[in-house]
């Protein structure tokens, strides 16, 4: 997804339909590889 709006295909990650647990889980995975 990061590739994604690295090219200015989309400004952001579209969430508003996830749950806290999930955004939260996505966060930690994201930060365990190094993403943010």
């Amino acid at each position: 997804m990061n590739y994604v709006i690295d090219q200015g295909w989309a400004f952001y990650w579209g969430t508003s339909m996830w749950t806290a647990a999930q955004i939260s889980e996505a966060c930690e995975i994201a930060d365990r590889l190094g993403l943010v």
